[in-house]
């Protein structure tokens, strides 16, 4: 089930959150498209990709799974 965000503290963490995107995209030959949904689930920052494919974003980690 999707979680409600509290945009204060995605806001505070989007720097955060696009640098770690970003080094996620890096990592390889990328063909998932551009975000098109930002969403939370099991307390994790989630991203959606124009694919349909999605990743949890662990900012205290700097990892994506």
């Amino acid at each position: 089930m999707k979680e409600i965000l509290d945009l204060d503290l995605l806001a505070r963490l989007i720097p955060q959150l696009v640098a770690l995107a970003k080094k996620h995209w890096s990592s390889c030959d990328w063909q998932e498209g551009a975000p098109t949904e930002v969403f939370a689930d099991d307390g994790f920052i989630c991203i959606r990709y124009a694919s349909g494919r999605w990743w949890h974003y662990d900012l205290a980690r700097n990892e994506w799974f």
